[in-house]
């Protein structure tokens, strides 16, 4: 019987695959062909009889590739199938990061992306522009000031995962994501020890720089690098206050700072990436 669909099925979880024979006598041998019109002269890729296989073993990788599959039963009942794969990378799978920006006065912002996704078991870093696309909900002259701004990641390619259908296309699920431009940071000028507290200066910044993108600055406190230990936070509203006190401190220990800007945007606080870190001893 020549017409495979009668004896031969494929199901597909994306990752690999099984040839299935039906109203077979005995055991199945199964043969995996690179597509000619000649199936005895078609290069072989594969043969066994558990019907199993994955698109690695056939030794397959990106793109789309039409393979002849050969089924033979002990009682010499054969079929043939052809078939279609097409081997992309899945972006519904893939890890993807996305990093903020600080700002800068300009407009047409857009986020760092790293996106990595496997295929026949290999990570790959996918390139913007020939993998996928990023489409911005907002015209790149409104994405200038500090805060959140959502997009959406779209495949280049039709196809993006493994398919045994010629008549199905691969489904890709947008991913809505967003970025953030965060505050302009500062830097601290001085740290001066007190009796059990401690008194943080630092710079300030422009008045074009906080008149609609700084509302404060936060400083904290700490008697570990990590800032996990003995932690105290503080902010200062406003971007002309340049100095703070932190004040019920241990004696004679040592404590380590570091400051950042905020800027609150519809009840949601924004924050920039902290200042380098100093330390002082406080006075018992």
């Amino acid at each position: 019987d020549n017409d495979g669909s009668k004896i031969i099925s494929s199901e597909n979880d994306k990752d690999s695959f099984t040839i299935g024979s039906y109203n077979a006598v005995g055991a199945v041998t199964y043969e995996w062909r690179d597509y000619e019109e000649d199936s005895d002269t078609a290069p072989l890729l594969l043969s066994n009889t558990t019907g199993k296989f994955t698109p690695a073993k056939l030794g397959y990788n990106y793109g789309s590739h039409k393979i002849l599959v050969y089924a033979q039963d002990e009682d010499n009942n054969q079929a043939t199938i052809t078939l279609t794969m097409k081997c992309y990378y899945d972006l519904n799978k893939a890890t993807i990061k996305v990093k903020d920006v600080v700002y800068n006065g300009k407009s047409g912002r857009t986020p760092g992306i790293t996106i990595k996704a496997k295929l026949n078991g290999k990570t790959k870093t996918l390139t913007k522009g020939t993998d996928y696309k990023l489409k911005y909900k907002k015209a790149a002259s409104k994405r200038k000031n500090v805060g959140t701004y959502s997009f959406m990641i779209e495949p280049k390619k039709t196809y993006l995962y493994y398919s045994y259908d010629d008549d199905t296309d691969g489904e890709f699920d947008y991913y809505d994501r967003s970025f953030k431009i965060l505050p302009k940071g500062t830097a601290i000028k001085s740290v001066t020890a007190g009796k059990k507290k401690l008194t943080v200066k630092w710079n300030k910044q422009s008045r074009k720089m906080a008149a609609k993108r700084i509302t404060g600055y936060q400083v904290q406190v700490a008697t570990n690098k990590a800032f996990t230990k003995n932690k105290v936070s503080k902010k200062i509203k406003g971007y002309k206050n340049v100095k703070a006190t932190i004040k019920k401190l241990k004696g004679g220990k040592k404590y380590y700072v570091h400051v950042r800007t905020y800027k609150v945007i519809n009840g949601v606080t924004c924050y920039s990436k902290w200042s380098k870190v100093k330390t002082k001893t406080t006075k018992k």
